[in-house]
């Protein structure tokens, strides 16, 4: 089961970064123009806390499914 949290854990970490991404080029692309960053700049915060509790998560499973059985 702990191998099926990891592929969807994998997942997760890779759509946040994927997200990540797109929010920083959108408040690039924003500043850019002049426009206003702050909410798209705390959404990107938000986005690279998510990440890290995501990677943390992610290393409670490796951990999980380096234990012997049972174990």
């Amino acid at each position: 089961m702990e191998l099926r949290h990891l592929q969807e854990a994998d997942r997760h970490v890779a759509e946040t970064e994927g997200r990540i991404a797109h929010q920083e080029a959108l408040v690039a692309t924003l500043d850019r123009d002049g426009h206003d960053t702050i909410e798209a700049t705390k959404l990107l915060h938000v986005l690279r806390d998510l990440l890290e509790q995501l990677t943390i998560h992610r290393g409670l499973i490796l951990e999980a499914l380096a234990e012997p059985e049972g174990g």
